[in-house]
């Protein structure tokens, strides 16, 4: 998963002044399998991003006597093309 945190803050003026500003803070959360990431479920987002406080490191090698087997996965794409991803997406929403 990847929470992302996008503020737009954005003023459009003329010579005659401000017509529309913008101050906005969205929040949503991405499922960062490998492949193009899709945003998750609202349920889930909510239930991950109120409890990202509490999230604690796993010691992998702890579990390696409990369990068969453990499989760790890497992120599907680098943080630029998560970015990347997340500025489009916030420009389709602004324009639907």
């Amino acid at each position: 998963m990847v929470a992302i945190t996008a503020d737009t803050n954005a003023v459009f003026e003329t010579s005659v002044g401000v017509i529309h500003q913008i101050n906005d803070r969205t929040r949503f959360l991405a499922s960062a399998e490998l492949g193009y990431p899709q945003v998750t479920a609202d349920d889930v987002a909510t239930l991950v991003i109120e409890n990202f406080h509490a999230t604690v490191d796993l010691d992998v090698a702890r579990f390696e006597d409990v369990f068969d087997e453990i499989a760790e996965r890497r992120f599907g794409q680098t943080q630029p093309e998560y970015k990347e991803w997340a500025v489009d997406r916030l420009h389709v929403e602004a324009l639907e």
